[in-house]
């Protein structure tokens, strides 16, 4: 029996601020949405699918995988914010090349270059999340303009885990303690520039 695809990587759906008919979906691992439209995984498919639009709303809770298919995380961007139409939205996941447990990972987006790829398309109004454990199967899309939903995960639900063992385990463990410590600290601004993962939800202008 084929594995059912984690239902996390739907969690999107809580942030977004409609689901309208007809959304272009690139998923994860599989999943599929009634209504949605999704193109296989190759740079054909995704060509087609993008040059197909404008669609009410485009979703991509995992843009560095998809990446691959096009030049690159900011180019893929750019195509998915023209794909958007007036008045429609973007849901977009990425992890962050400043995180400083996972620096410039490949397909990783930093969160400013967002609104400079988007803006050939028109003017959008951004909203930023973090989304933790990762952008792929989030298990929290936490607001980043807001420090309380946060500070409550990492002073109440946060665990330094680590599948290593040894030495290793207990680096790995007190950096990540050393970071919650440091995120506590910061302006609810500067927290989700080091984050491990962002989504953004970009409402295009009528």
């Amino acid at each position: 029996m084929a594995e059912r695809p984690d239902a996390r990587a739907l969690n999107w759906r809580f942030v977004v601020p409609s689901e309208p008919g007809g959304v272009l979906l690139l998923p994860v691992d599989g999943e599929r949405l009634a209504g949605t439209i999704v193109p296989d995984r190759t740079v054909e498919s995704l060509h087609a699918a993008l040059g197909s639009g404008p669609y009410p709303a485009v979703v991509a809770p995992d843009l560095g995988a998809w990446s691959q298919l096009a030049e690159s995380p900011a180019a893929l961007m750019r195509k998915l914010g023209a794909a958007v139409d007036r008045g429609g939205w973007l849901y977009a996941g990425f992890s962050n090349p400043l995180f400083p447990g996972r620096p410039l990972r490949r397909g990783s987006l930093r969160p400013g270059v967002v609104r400079r790829c988007l803006a050939p398309a028109g003017a959008w109004t951004i909203e930023r999340f973090v989304t933790m454990p990762d952008q792929r199967c989030p298990a929290y899309i936490l607001p980043a303009a807001r420090r309380q939903e946060l500070d409550y995960l990492l002073r109440t639900l946060f665990v330094p885990y680590t599948d290593k063992d040894g030495w290793r385990a207990q680096a790995i463990r007190r950096g990540l303690a050393a970071m919650r410590s440091v995120t506590l600290a910061s302006p609810a601004p500067i927290r989700s520039l080091f984050a491990p993962a962002i989504a953004v939800v970009a409402r295009r202008s009528s």
